[in-house]
């Protein structure tokens, strides 16, 4: 079932409705003719606001909309990466702006809204608001208020709140003013709740009052929008396939005294068309045995009186079945929307305890809450929302940092990426270095720094197995890392470990590829990860059980024959240890094992083990643990 919006937009400033008057920074958009691959489908509803307008800022905010427009349509790819993308030009285009200007900078915010059949994507930056009318209340977008705000237009490195919602018919979404966002949610739910476009308009006309703002609401239906004509919104300015008007409204006639039918008279409508569906489906049975058992002739034999005993007991079974199933889906929505208060007003009572005890218990009832939420409605957007609001805060109060990932490049099911390097400073070029294991392969991919983004639709396959680097062939690469230049080493360069023995250099200033030996690589049994510190080069041979170690001969390397490897005072169990890490501040290393577990060395001593970790922070291994990377202090 394809969703369809019904738009209208309200215009106001210092209490007078703008008639006639293009509203800038608001979009209400179809794809237009030659959008990219992907977009075809996609309906753009969009609020831009930047600070301290004025006539000037007014232009730049519709010079900045339509860019945005632009851009969306333009990028091929999912919708959050297109929306992240278009939100980060028009960020770096207003930063441009604020320096080149004289005067005083401006920041914004912005709210994109994306409606792809019953799929709604927002996107969020700066201190935008946007409120979603559902049949059981009003959800506030975003649910918490960010504990950092970046307004658009003041750091290269803006922070996109994105937000996924499934959305039925009759719900309504409002992208308004930040001002509007001091309102509290219930405050809303006149216009968004149990009603239409032309009636929300009205509402949000009286809550605005003598104030200024520029609102879009829009309706989703599961049917064609009507010729509706202008209720104090303005339509959207058209400009070259860029923002699209809105749909004119008509007026529609008020209810009674102007007050919205209460919650038992609809519960009443609800159970009278379930009562007339009931009667639509006994009669169409009916009618369907009499096709099947036409009037018998009296002059034929009577018919088997079973079959008709069967029918007069299936069917009342039946009926009784639908009216349960209908009195169970009530009732599991209201419990539904319990839950959903139930957890709203928790997460208020966490944010406003004073010791992070009481914030802790509150939390961890707002988990509770969100499990039994999803267990009536899996896949919510909304409790995932408020579930993942609350693992955040209980991160803070425990001093967690978690990482979140953006798919980058899609590799081949036979591809296995051993290791992952970025080239220092990453800031500054933006080269990715990838071994991918499965196909024996050295890439790079080629991004930007500024919005993470790849610039090359392919990587460049640097090294392969079977390559042949002056006399030396390629044989399985195992991993690599990135070698700055130092004392002895000349040239800043990637390095792979090859289990034949070698070291192959890949110096991206000239693009060439160089290789030297290891000293005793023939006593080597299966190296699987090499780490730098201090320009000195160490080998992981579990099968050997030893941590081989290299000292730089310029950018060769060479090992001292009498103590070719690390030795521990204490065994470390090398034989099933999958990879490490060395601290570049005080040399001591990390050692990860293939049972998830950690040891941290230093001269050849043990400083903790994984019992250590059991009785603080880590109490149960990782699991499907590959590569590990020291970062920051431990």
């Amino acid at each position: 079932m394809d969703l369809q919006a019904i738009t209208g937009q309200l215009y106001i400033v210092e209490g007078v409705v703008q008639e006639g008057t293009a509203a800038p920074g608001l979009v209400a958009q179809r794809a237009p003719r030659k959008a990219a691959r992907g977009r075809e489908q996609d309906f753009l509803f969009l609020q831009l606001t930047l600070e301290n307008p004025n006539a000037e800022i007014y232009t730049l905010t519709q010079e900045l909309t339509e860019a945005l427009v632009s851009q969306y349509y333009q990028q091929t790819g999912g919708i959050t990466t297109a929306l992240r993308h278009a939100i980060g030009h028009i960020n770096e285009q207003l930063l441009r702006w604020n320096v080149s200007n004289g005067g005083k900078s401006r920041g914004g915010s912005v709210t994109c809204a994306v409606l792809r059949d019953e799929a709604l994507v927002v996107a969020q930056a700066g201190a935008a608001v946007a409120f979603l009318g559902r049949n059981f209340g009003v959800e506030r977008i975003p649910a918490n208020e960010p504990e950092r705000v970046v307004p658009l237009g003041r750091s290269a490195s803006l922070d996109v709140r994105m937000g996924h919602y499934r959305l039925q018919p009759g719900d309504m979404l409002l992208l308004s003013d930040p001002a509007l966002g001091a309102l509290p949610t219930a405050a809303v739910q006149p216009a968004l709740v149990d009603t239409e476009v032309v009636l929300g308009l009205q509402e949000l006309t009286d809550m605005v009052g003598l104030g200024s703002g520029r609102l879009l609401l829009v309706e989703f239906s599961d049917e064609a929008p009507q010729e509706l004509s202008e209720i104090g919104a303005v339509p959207i300015r058209s400009t070259a396939s860029t923002v699209l008007s809105s749909t004119p409204a008509t007026p529609q006639p008020q209810r009674e005294g102007g007050a919205r039918p209460p919650i038992e008279q609809t519960a009443r409508q609800a159970t009278a068309h379930a009562a007339r569906g009931l009667s639509s489906l006994t009669g169409g049975m009916a009618t369907l045995l009499r096709t099947l058992r036409p009037p018998r002739d009296p002059a034929e034999p009577p018919a088997n009186i079973a079959l008709y005993a069967t029918l007069a007991i299936l069917i009342p079974v039946l009926m009784a079945a639908i009216i349960t199933s209908v009195f169970f889906q009530r009732g599991q929505v209201a419990e539904f929307s319990q839950l959903r208060q139930e957890i709203e007003t928790t997460l208020s009572e966490a944010q406003a305890a004073s010791d992070p005890t009481s914030q802790r218990t509150y939390y961890n009832q707002v988990l509770v809450l969100a499990a039994r939420a999803e267990a009536l409605r899996p896949a919510d957007e909304g409790i995932a929302s408020q579930r993942n609001a609350a693992m955040n805060a209980l991160d803070r109060l425990d001093g967690i940092t978690r990482l979140n990932g953006t798919l980058l490049y899609s590799y081949p099911e036979t591809s296995e990426l051993t290791a992952v390097v970025l080239r220092p400073p990453y800031g500054l070029n933006g080269d990715i270095f990838v071994l991918d294991g499965g196909q024996n392969r050295v890439l790079r991919h080629t991004s930007n720094p500024t919005t993470l983004a790849l610039t090359a639709e392919q990587p460049e396959t640097l090294l392969f197995g079977g390559q042949v680097v002056q006399s030396h062939t390629i044989g399985k690469m195992a991993d690599l890392l990135w070698r700055p230049r130092g004392t002895s080493v000349t040239r800043d360069g990637l390095v792979v470990l090859d289990s034949r023995g070698q070291l192959l250099s890949y110096y991206t200033n000239f693009g060439e590829t160089r290789t030297t030996p290891f000293g005793l690589a023939s006593q080597w049994r299966l190296p699987v990860s090499m780490k730098g510190f201090s320009e000195r080069v160490y080998v992981l041979d579990p099968a050997a059980e030893q941590i081989w170690r290299y000292y730089p001969e310029g950018d060769a390397l060479q090992i001292q024959e009498e103590a070719p490897a690390i030795e521990f005072v204490d065994s470390p169990n090398l034989s099933v240890a999958t990879d490490g890490a060395s601290n570049q501040e005080d040399g001591s290393g990390l050692i990860w094992y293939s049972d998830g577990h950690l040891r941290r060395c230093a001269n050849g001593r043990t400083i903790w083990t994984e019992q250590d970790l059991a009785t603080g922070a880590c109490p149960a291994p990782w699991s499907a643990q590959r590569r590990l990377r020291w970062w920051g202090r431990v």
